[in-house]
């Protein structure tokens, strides 16, 4: 009877420890799992902060392409770098438009890039602003350009037509009207008074003599030789 009870004591014992043993290797396990997990979520977080990192200090330095390919290239796109990636994309589109003197497109993408610069870092977003003042000021000097462009047109056109107008009148105020061989040259104008160069072609056509400097009145018809 004694020997029973102490047989059972003996495989109650054993049984317990067989269980503890199980327990607590069942409790390592997954352990040692969830450690290998939490170390790869840790190495796949710090590879992606290098490569935006990286990609950053490129930025700065100017090389657009090398930084985009840096990002491209992490194995873990975070949503930073998804965003950067993008915002890069337009500044890169953005300066080939400004060389190209394609300044609207410029500004539309700087402007794309300013309402989505909350994905952008600090160094996208200075290297977006210096790019901004260079559009700015490119598209002021071809604005002031073309309204120069206009004056002079205008300018030029107004001589040429008055030119037009008044040598015809004045030819045959002076006598010259009908007349070969002669050469007309507005060179200035005060009021409606011209002064008028006249010069004559020699027999080989290939000089023209001054023949004479005249002043001439529009308004009255009235001819003045002062040379």
């Amino acid at each position: 009877m004694q020997k029973s009870v102490i047989s059972k004591k003996i495989m109650l014992g054993t049984l317990t420890l067989l269980s503890i043993g199980v327990l607590a290797g069942c409790g390592s396990k997954n352990t040692s799992n969830n450690a290998s997990s939490s170390s790869s979520s840790v190495a796949k977080v710090s590879a992606a902060t290098k490569a935006y990192n990286a990609a950053n200090k490129l930025i700065k330095a100017g090389k657009y392409q090398q930084a985009l390919n840096k990002l491209q290239a992490a194995t873990h796109q975070t949503s930073k770098i998804k965003g950067l990636i993008a915002n890069l994309k337009t500044l890169i589109a953005a300066k080939e438009d400004y060389g190209n003197s394609n300044y609207a497109d410029a500004q539309s993408g700087i402007a794309t890039l300013k309402s989505n610069e909350s994905a952008s870092s600090t160094e996208l977003k200075q290297e977006a602003a210096t790019l901004a003042t260079k559009v700015t000021q490119a598209q002021k000097m071809q604005s002031s350009s073309s309204s120069s462009a206009v004056a002079s047109s205008g300018s030029s056109s107004t001589a040429s037509s008055t030119a037009d107008s008044v040598i015809p009148n004045f030819a045959k105020a002076a006598g010259y009207y009908g007349k070969s061989g002669y050469q007309f040259d507005v060179t200035g104008q005060t009021g409606s008074t011209y002064t008028i160069e006249v010069r004559q072609n020699n027999q080989a056509g290939d000089v023209a003599n001054l023949v004479g400097i005249y002043q001439y009145n529009s308004t009255t018809g009235g001819v003045t030789k002062t040379f």
